[in-house]
């Protein structure tokens, strides 16, 4: 009798897990982490979700708020919500990060805090100039090793690294010193993230900061104008008094 309800089981949860498969067969979604640098160091942070009607539909009918969008508009993110020409359901989260905040920023997602783009490392050196961002960091696979050696579980990853795609995206103005990623034509560069096997991002980027150069070259001005006011007092002869 135990065994009869155990192959049972089993039955069902292979029956159950080949349901699931064919209920997203077609299905597509697509996640993509930005970070925008400006010159000053600051930027803006934007996550965008991007799913076809038959992923929405499903992720709406296991939670009233499957993409977190109330939760993100009480923690100050800027929420658009949008319908592509391609029928896909588009959600885009900004919000913006002061100088040296870029990797608080990164982490405070909902991607950074649940998937291992929270331990990415993002480094921001500056001097009177300019800035240098910097990032060298491995992140392992996103989907758990599956410890069963049932076909079934290798199958399941397989079939959701084919549904859900995730990328980061860097953009800061200035040389890109060297980078692995996929470079674009506006100058960000672009890294897809295997949830199934590691992933190595690296970039360096070297950015000049205007606004510091010309406060720079206003004080310059003002300097050299004292000294030479000061030299000339100094060298200027007196005007002799008349009787």
């Amino acid at each position: 009798m135990g065994r009869s309800v155990t192959v049972k089981s089993q039955g069902a949860r292979r029956f159950g897990l080949a349901f699931v498969l064919l209920a997203l067969t077609g299905c597509h979604a697509d996640i993509t982490e930005r970070l925008d640098f400006r010159t000053d160091g600051g930027g803006t942070i934007s996550l965008r979700e991007a799913a076809d009607d038959q992923f929405y539909q499903i992720a709406r009918s296991q939670s009233a708020d499957p993409f977190g969008i109330e939760q993100a508009k009480k923690n100050g993110w800027d929420v658009d919500q949008t319908l592509a020409d391609n029928g896909d359901h588009v959600l885009t989260l900004r919000r913006p990060f002061s100088s040296g905040e870029a990797n608080a920023a990164l982490h405070s997602t909902v991607v950074g805090q649940q998937t291992a783009l929270g331990a990415v490392d993002i480094q921001q050196r500056g001097n009177l100039f300019s800035t240098t961002v910097r990032l060298h960091a491995t992140i392992p696979r996103l989907l758990p090793v599956q410890r069963s050696a049932s076909p079934w579980a290798s199958v399941g990853a397989n079939a959701i690294a084919a549904i859900i795609g995730i990328h980061f995206v860097i953009s800061a103005p200035g040389h890109i010193d060297d980078t692995n990623g996929e470079r674009a034509s506006d100058g960000s560069v672009h890294w897809d993230v295997s949830l199934t096997e590691p992933t190595t991002i690296a970039m360096t980027v070297t950015y000049a900061d205007p606004i510091k150069i010309a406060a720079a070259a206003a004080l310059l001005v003002v300097v050299l104008a004292a000294a030479v006011l000061a030299y000339l007092r100094m060298v200027r002869v007196p005007v002799r008094e008349h009787a």
